[in-house]
């Protein structure tokens, strides 16, 4: 955990140059408001999205249905991350 910040950075750099774009936010709130925005800028008012504690903690789905967003919540990162028997 130490060198967390520097790795960080450092993933941020290599990701851009592949053509990635990282935002940062410094607490839920404005983790909530980056996704938010992000689903505004297509002008959808559904999206579909992987399960996961990160976004289950910061109250994601909660905060996108008081926006007036419908979040769809698949499994289907688990069953491309895991391999098969």
């Amino acid at each position: 955990m130490a060198g967390l910040p520097e790795l960080l950075e450092e993933f941020e750099k290599n990701f851009t140059a592949r053509g990635g774009v990282i935002h940062w936010a410094r607490d839920a709130r404005e983790a909530n408001e980056i996704v938010t925005g992000l689903v505004r800028e297509t002008g959808e008012t559904e999206v579909v999205k992987v399960k996961s504690m990160a976004t289950q903690e910061i109250g994601l789905n909660e905060f996108l249905e008081e926006q007036g967003i419908e979040a769809f919540e698949t499994d289907l990162a688990e069953l491309i991350v895991q391999p098969g028997p």
